[in-house]
């Protein structure tokens, strides 16, 4: 019989896509009918055209399990294959078939594969492991040498080698390898849990404690103070006497002679840890009043023409963003939006944290900073722009982020949407100055 008939040079010559088991069958896959299997269960053979015998129950060098599980036979790769178009039109019937005559079932997710690497459409398969198979048959027959089986056989090339090597393939393998220790790894996997449980353990207690002091006035006002403390507002006192310039985070700044931060009264009357998010007044840019709570909440684009229509002419002089809290999941955190500047009080320029720009100097002059290079690096600085235009060249030399909004593909809106908030979500943590605003 041919080499490839010895179950220890099986695997040797399936390396090679024309010799060995599987080399036959590919050759054989249009006459596999003339392919006879003589013999009873557990003892049969198969004969090929040319006269080569050998028995059924000899191992391929195709595995299952993506490579991983049982190697296959001979014999149930030629059942497979005789009965292919049964396999394609119905599965079921072609378990039972091979139920019926002994034979082991191929996997269904094996079946494209098989088929296409048996037909040589494919050249190589993921499941052709002929460096594994001689490995097992080395183990093999190790072990039968080692209950005094005497029987030799030819080896194949690099038996010895392989006979001393350890596939290293699974994660049970790489935690027990000699050269690697994964000790640091499983210390800060034990800190970081340890800090987590912490963090639940003082959740719950707080808590439990709110609950328990839910209608006491006392615990309402200490609440309230530790929350004030936590949260590191700015103090008034720090400001100097008001008359043509103001302080902001110990930086003076002049004023505008039209700016009214010097009025008592607040522009938003929302709590102190509303965000402020300044947008363009100009009708040319792509983001303004018209259109920014579509966007930057509903995460849907529309050009200021067809929202000023839809608003029958009438914008707002201020809007509210609501999305998800960034530090409470489930509850609501709030943005205000506005493009007017001027009228924003002290105390509202102490909770803006954003402005976007078209790229015009003009539009930055009514905020209480000398240039734009101080402005952007204060607040965050968004620029919008359509999809395959050029940059301005103020915009280029900006320290701002660039977001391209395409005219026709609606299908960017959230992924442009999640851009833009991920940004400003990281500068405002990052920022000392505008951490109580991150909730």
């Amino acid at each position: 019989s041919p080499p490839f008939c010895s179950p220890l040079l099986t695997a040797g010559t399936t390396m090679d896509a024309g010799a060995g088991p599987l080399g036959a069958l590919k050759q054989h896959f249009d006459t596999v009918d003339q392919i006879q299997v003589s013999g009873e269960k557990g003892s049969r053979m198969v004969q090929f055209p040319n006269g080569t015998r050998c028995s059924a129950g000899i191992e391929t060098a195709y595995r299952t399990g993506k490579g991983k599980g049982q190697f296959l036979t001979l014999g149930t790769l030629v059942f497979f294959l005789r009965h292919k178009n049964l396999v394609t039109r119905s599965y079921g019937r072609y378990v039972g078939a091979a139920l019926k005559e002994g034979y082991p079932r191929v996997p269904r997710p094996n079946v494209k594969d098989l088929l296409d690497y048996l037909s040589g459409k494919i050249d190589s398969s993921e499941y052709v492991d002929a460096v594994a198979l001689i490995s097992n048959r080395a183990r093999g027959e190790h072990k039968g040498e080692a209950h005094g089986d005497t029987k030799t056989e030819p080896k194949p090339l690099g038996y010895s080698i392989l006979r001393m090597e350890r596939k290293i393939t699974d994660r049970n393998s790489m935690l027990c390898h000699p050269f690697i220790s994964f000790d640091k790894v499983l210390s800060t996997y034990k800190r970081v849990e340890k800090e987590i449980g912490k963090d639940e353990r003082s959740k719950k207690r707080g808590s439990d404690r709110k609950d328990s002091h839910k209608h006491s006035d006392r615990h309402a006002k200490h609440t309230k103070r530790a929350k004030m403390s936590r949260m590191q507002r700015p103090r008034d006192y720090d400001l100097p006497p008001f008359k043509n310039y103001a302080m902001i985070d110990n930086r003076q700044c002049r004023l505008p002679k039209t700016s009214c931060l010097l009025n008592k009264t607040a522009m938003f009357p929302h709590p102190k840890s509303t965000p402020i998010i300044i947008v363009p007044k100009a009708n040319t840019a792509l983001v303004n009043m018209w259109n920014v709570k579509l966007f930057l909440q509903n995460k849907r684009y529309s050009t200021y023409v067809d929202q000023r229509r839809k608003m029958k002419g009438k914008k707002p002089p201020m809007e509210r963003l609501r999305r998800e809290s960034h530090n409470k999941p489930g509850k609501t955190a709030i943005y205000a939006v506005t493009d007017e500047p001027k009228k924003l009080s002290l105390d509202d320029w102490k909770r803006v944290v954003a402005v976007i720009s078209t790229g015009a100097k003009w539009e930055l002059e009514a905020i209480p900073l000398s240039n734009p290079a101080e402005i952007f690096a204060r607040f965050r600085g968004v620029h919008f722009y359509k999809e395959g235009e050029a940059l301005k060249s103020t915009v280029q030399v900006w320290n701002v982020q660039k977001l391209s909004i395409s005219m026709s593909s609606r299908h960017k809106d959230a992924e442009l949407f999640v851009e833009f908030w991920q940004g400003l979500l990281e500068f405002i943590g990052a920022a000392h100055r505008f951490r109580h605003l991150l909730y």
